[in-house]
């Protein structure tokens, strides 16, 4: 008996050996390959930076040249990718420079002209919508929910959302409750705006986060009415 319990006690130690020998490569393969991954993102991202370092520097020699034909190419540059939203931070000092100058200067009256249109074109970004173009997705549990769910797509519509037709749910899909469902970390402003409006038409509705369920972040936000949502005030019939 006691033979057989070293033999069994031996099986067990060469299988977990086996085991172990087996996974160890496959373990530095998966870590080799992650690692390898890792350092060519790094690796991409450094040598972009060190481009742009390099193209910036390139347009600040330009701007600093004796030579005026050059320091207008430069200038003339900057002032394209200014226009074309490709415009590096890093050359606001050196135009800040040159927009002190002679006011009648080509070079100040360019320097000042891109420096007004990066000031504009922070104040239009600083203005758009959080909510812009977001669509959100409405399902109904009962149909005769559908006339209130309705004025509430009118109104999300009316606040810069993009609302989709209206959709009725089967009973095991429905929710009890009433809620807004996003799927991002950046949905969780739009999914409080959708509730406020919901709350101001009488609805009775909860947010609920659904990020951590998404395998990709989505922009789209989902109204669930629930099946003991009432009927609003408008469409109640007493």
């Amino acid at each position: 008996m006691g033979d057989d319990a070293k033999a069994n006690k031996r099986d067990w130690f060469d299988i977990l050996n086996l085991v172990s020998t087996l996974l160890i490569p496959v373990v530095i393969a998966v870590g080799g390959t992650m690692y390898a991954a890792r350092q060519a993102d790094l690796d991409a991202t450094r040598l972009g930076k060190e481009r742009d370092f390099e193209r910036d520097l390139g347009y600040i020699k330009m701007l600093a040249s004796g030579n005026e034909n050059e320091k207008k190419l430069g200038m003339g540059i900057i002032e394209v990718s200014s226009r074309n939203h490709t415009f590096s931070p890093d050359l606001t000092a050196i135009l800040d420079h040159f927009a002190g100058g002679d006011k009648d200067d080509p070079l100040t009256q360019a320097a000042n002209r891109i420096l007004h249109n990066q000031q504009t074109n922070a104040v239009n970004t600083s203005n758009v919508p959080v909510n812009s173009a977001v669509p959100v997705y409405i399902q109904i549990a009962r149909e005769e929910q559908r006339a209130d769910a309705t004025a509430l797509q009118v109104a999300l519509r009316n606040e810069g959302f993009a609302t989709p037709g209206i959709e009725l749910v089967t009973s095991e899909v429905a929710t009890v409750h009433t809620y807004v469902r996003f799927f991002s970390a950046s949905g969780a402003l739009q999914a409080s705006r959708v509730n406020s409006v919901m709350k101001t038409l009488g609805y009775a509705s909860a947010v609920q986060d659904f990020s951590a369920y998404s395998q990709s972040p989505l922009s789209s936000i989902e109204i669930w009415v629930g099946k003991s949502q009432g009927l609003l005030a408008a469409n109640r019939r007493d």
